[in-house]
């Protein structure tokens, strides 16, 4: 909710957010309004829905609407906790019917929730027809569980007080859901009930499609009842039987019956035998519980898990530490063994079990703790049973032995060696041996390599190092070369893996590329122009990349945007410039940036040659006018796919070679950027060009600039033009270029700054420019600020084919002298914009005179009065359709009588310095001495204001003046002539607004907006 409170846009999207509002929960603090507010942003195609309500006694009425509302709605999953009174009362009477919910737990505060005046389980099956997965929680077995006949998971948790009748009420449940149940967990505590073997009978049950079966229980006689009357399928996946009784002498039915019920399925190949602790968190350990765990090759996810209590064996006094009998001994069980290939043991069993395991005829890898040097493991291996003549062990290939005893590692490693001679076997394949605590010595070593092929010894050192040593039983160097050549192999194979896994690896290529091309040393991407300092490290950096890895090369080597761009310096190796060209696809689109090449002009005019079979996209050429010569002399290019070109020269005023040289090698030139030249002769050879730039015009002539005018002639088709002119010490009389118009149909975008008002008059007086163009940028940064007014009316005159803007902000500039030390003032910005078209805007840059006709001007020091150049009727065009006006600096009053005057203005933003300024003056009525006519109702439309204090303490004073002259303003025009201000917003306020001021501005306005200073 707090999020809604944020702002429109954050309502909107949390409102259209499905997965904000699936998820309702209910407690009993949870507010009516927070459930209204939810049902009623939920739309009625909304995603599935989740209903989780704990101790909902407040808000019963919330959920049960909530339920009913499941006719219309996808109640996905429902989850209901409660008392037993307040269950009983959400479904009694309960008028719904919802056909999507899937999911349903029920639970009760009270240990044993059912009770006799609770809701039967048809009501449920009622509400919910399309129930899937049920989970009961803390109550009895119900009566009515056959009315479950879409249930396939069941889940019965936390069931107290178990007795014999609720069992076969249990029982009978599966006996009829056993052809749909896919999933049965049951989870039952201890209960004082006594059950009688074969309680349920001799029927067995076969559940055909269960994947996944979990039982715990307190009691071991329950889960052998279950187990003798169930037959599990064999595509099941998860077996999980545990029982926390201490009455371990039933831990050989328990394996007998799991046996059973587990006989149509593949016995595990894997098998580990491991203490367990109570449950999870536990300090204790159970020393009389024991965790079977068995997996099959091949099917990671099917798992047969069995937690019991087993005796402890006390049958040789004399032991030293304590074994188990465990309940694997009996021949009566032999499907739990039948397959077995690797067994893993981190306890010591007793005599009997290893001698069980010793004849399994499938057992290939051993892993075991030795405790002692007499333990059960050796005496079975030294043939103890007489009665057994048969070798123990016999398919053994693989034994690891850790050792849990201190300073026992050689005397049991050779008591082991001995042990595996009386075996008369061929020798095992590997012996490893851990957590050893002394090296291993010459002797034990050969007697180990006796009876094994290949011996680990692994050391712990006292600073817990862990280190390796291995040592084969036939070494020479041809053999330990061949073996670290495959270890070396094993590990770049591991790091690969390694590798594979990181979060790098899992991007996608393209990605990938991306993050390439973005740690190349552009200075700026979009022009993807090199600086000098970055020169060495382009190549550098390519070539790390592609050394990484194998994926990385790849992906570099496919990466258009890597290798596209190539730049050429003079330090730049022809051998990379051969690497990248034998690597880029021969349709893939290249740039060239060639910059100060005196000595590598040969490998440009190379790449430039390349553009015959090859899409030559963009061309940068930075050079002398000299190497620019040379590179075009002669040169046998024809580049149909070069669009853009570049062409600067490092001269203050380079002569350009022949245009007619430059559209021969790119015929399909579109867009042309001209830097440092002299205006050329043969401009009318670019009859492709539509976009066109010319900066870094200096010294510009009356005859360069009729050069220039007569292309604008003969180039109706340019769509962007580009002009900068630098200081010149010509003098351009008035009209050089004559009367002729010229009327460029297609442009889009003019930009035109001159250091020279005189050059921005005669383009603009001769140029008319289309009522569709986007963008016109004008500036002048000359000093002569006497024709700022001509420029204006000359700006009016070259747009009057374009609609007039309906915003204009008007500010100051800062703008720099050349060499950047020292900011030239005076300077003032105009910007017009359109409504409905946001990329179209008029910019005017110009230095205007400041306003010195009023000496005795009391606020000449607080602020400088400008004499803006929109005071003449010769400019009608900017303002007369001007509906807001934002104002950044301080005009004189002629430039207020003229705003104030414009018929259309409604919206006006200005900036606060003083209580005698233009503007309430203006609204007052007062005369100006140098100008005296005011307009009879200034601002005869205005609707908005927003004002700006700049000077601290004055808000107050400000507003209560400015109401005041509102007052006088409306007397002036009459009762009922002028609609009431709807708006009035003051920003950077220093003071807090009192009672008074803020009744003397709602007489004057409708709303008023006080924002403080922070």
């Amino acid at each position: 909710m707090a999020a809604l409170r944020l702002s429109s846009l954050w309502r909107e999207t949390a409102i259209a957010a499905p997965d904000l509002w699936r998820n309702i929960q209910i407690r009993g603090f949870t507010k009516a309004q927070y459930l209204n507010f939810a049902l009623g942003n939920i739309g009625e195609k909304s995603e599935a829905i989740h209903v989780d309500a704990y101790d909902f006694y407040k808000n019963l009425n919330g959920l049960r609407r909530i339920l009913e509302m499941g006719k219309k709605w996808v109640l996905k999953r429902v989850s209901l906790t409660g008392h037993e009174p307040d269950i009983h009362l959400l479904f009694q009477g309960l008028d719904a019917c919802s056909e999507g919910t899937e999911e349903l737990e029920l639970g009760s505060f009270q240990h044993r929730g059912w009770g006799d005046n609770l809701p039967t389980l048809q009501v449920v099956a009622t509400v919910f027809p399309q129930l899937r997965k049920l989970c009961l929680v803390s109550w009895r077995i119900p009566s009515d569980l056959h009315q479950l006949s879409t249930v396939t998971d069941f889940a019965f948790k936390v069931i107290r007080e178990l007795t014999v009748e609720e069992l076969r009420k249990l029982f009978t449940f599966i006996k009829s859901a056993g052809h749909i149940m896919a999933s049965l967990e049951l989870r039952f505590l201890k209960t004082e009930a006594v059950f009688p073997e074969n309680i349920l009978g001799s029927d067995r049950v076969k559940l055909n499609r269960l994947k996944s079966l979990k039982i715990h229980a307190h009691n071991t006689p329950i889960l052998l009842a279950l187990l003798n009357a169930m037959r599990l399928p064999a595509e099941i996946e998860v077996v999980d039987v545990i029982t926390r009784d201490n009455n371990n002498a039933l831990s050989l039915q328990l394996t007998s019956a799991l046996s059973l019920a587990c006989s149509h399925i593949l016995a595990p190949e894997r098998v580990v035998l491991a203490s367990v602790t109570t449950r999870p968190g536990d300090v204790k350990t159970l020393s009389g519980h024991v965790a079977f765990g068995g997996w099959r090759s091949g099917k990671a996810d099917q798992l047969l898990q069995l937690i019991m209590g087993v005796p402890k064996d006390n049958t040789i006094p004399n032991q030293i530490r304590q074994t188990y009998s465990l309940p694997f001994t009996s021949s009566t069980n032999p499907w739990l063994f039948s397959r077995l290939e690797g067994l893993k043991i981190t306890f010591e069993p007793n005599y009997a079990f290893w001698k069980l395991i010793a004849g399994v005829p499938t057992l290939r890898r051993l892993k075991v703790k030795a405790f002692h040097l007499d333990d059960c493991l050796l005496r079975i291996l030294q043939g103890d049973d007489a009665r057994n003549p048969s070798p123990p062990f016999s398919p053994l290939r693989s034994l690891e032995i850790t050792f849990a005893t201190p300073d026992m590692d050689i005397g049991y490693a050779r008591a082991l060696a001995h042990a595996l001679k009386y075996r008369k076997l061929a020798p095992i394949r590997e012996i490893s041996f851990n957590l050893c605590m002394s090296h291993i010595d010459m002797e034990t070593n050969d007697l180990l390599s006796s009876v094994a092929l290949n011996i680990n010894w692994f050391i712990v050192t006292p600073k817990a190092f862990l280190f390796t040593m291995a040592i084969t039983a036939s070494e020479s160097q041809i053999s330990l070369d061949r073996e670290i050549a495959q270890l070396e192999k094993n590990l770049a194979s591991l790091k690969r893996r390694r590798n594979a896994l990181s979060p790098v690896s899992r991007l996608p290529p393209e990605i990938l590329a991306r993050i390439f091309f973005l740690t190349l040393p552009f200075a700026e991407i979009a022009e993807r122009r090199l600086r000098t300092e970055d020169e060495p490290r382009l190549e550098q950096t390519k070539g790390r990349l592609c050394a990484v890895s194998s994926r990385w090369r790849e992906t570099a080597f496919a990466a258009p945007e890597l290798w596209r761009d190539i730049h050429i310096r003079d330090r730049t190796k022809a051998q990379y410039l051969k690497f990248a060209l034998e690597n880029i696809g021969e349709k893939q689109a290249i740039n060239l940036d060639a910059y100060n090449v005196d000595e590598n002009i040969p490998e440009v005019r190379r790449i430039l040659e390349a553009g015959n079979t090859r899409v030559l996209k963009r061309v940068s050429l930075s050079a002398e006018e000299e190497a620019v010569h040379r590179i075009f002399q002669d040169l046998e290019a024809r580049s149909q796919g070069t669009e853009e070109l570049e062409l600067r020269s490092l001269q203050g005023r380079g002569r350009l070679a022949n245009l007619q040289t430059v559209a021969t090698v790119f015929p399909q030139l579109r867009k042309l950027r001209l830097l440092n030249w002299r205006i050329p002769n043969d401009l009318h050879q670019l009859t492709m060009v539509t976009h066109l730039a010319f900066k870094g015009i200096r010294g510009l002539t009356v005859e360069d600039l009729r050069k220039l005018f007569a292309f604008f002639k003969t180039a109706g088709h340019i769509e962007s033009l580009e002009l900068q002119f630098q200081k010149t010490a010509a003098v351009f009389p008035e009209n050089i270029l004559g009367s002729a118009e010229v009327e460029l149909h297609h442009l889009k975008r003019l930009k035109v700054q001159a250091d020279n008002t005189l050059i921005l008059l005669a383009l603009l007086k001769a140029i008319r420019l289309p009522a569709e163009i986007e963008l016109v940028d004008i500036a002048t940064f000359d000093n002569n600020n006497e024709l700022s007014h001509q420029l204006t009316s000359a700006v009016s005159l070259a747009c009057s084919h374009i609609l007039p803007p309906e915003d204009l902000g008007v500010s100051k500039v800062i703008a720099l002298t050349p060499d950047g030390a020292k900011q030239l003032p005076h300077y003032v910005g105009f910007q017009g914009f359109w409504s409905g078209k946001p990329k179209q805007f008029l910019t005017v840059v110009m230095e205007v005179p400041k306003d010195n006709a009023i000496p005795s001007n009391p606020n000449s020091q607080i602020c400088q009065l400008y004499s803006l150049p929109l005071t003449s009727s010769a400019n009608p065009w900017l303002l007369s359709r001007l509906q807001e006006i934002s104002i950044g600096l301080q005009p004189n009053f002629a430039f207020w009588q003229l705003i104030a005057d414009i018929p259309t203005l409604r919206r006006l933003k200005l900036d606060a310095w003083h209580l005698d300024d233009c503007f309430l003056r203006i609204l007052r009525g007062d005369e100006d001495t140098h100008s005296p006519s005011v307009p009879r109702i200034p601002f005869p439309v205005l609707q908005s204001l927003e004002i700006s204090i700049f000077t601290p303490d004055l808000d107050i004073d400000y507003a209560r003046a400015l109401a005041h002259a509102l007052k006088r303003r409306t007397a002036g025009a009459g009762e009922g002539k002028l609609a009431p201000i709807r708006e009035i917003n003051f920003k950077l306020c220093t003071l807090e607004i009192d009672e008074e001021t803020d009744v003397l501005l709602l007489s004057v306005a409708s709303d008023i907006t006080w924002l403080m200073k922070e």
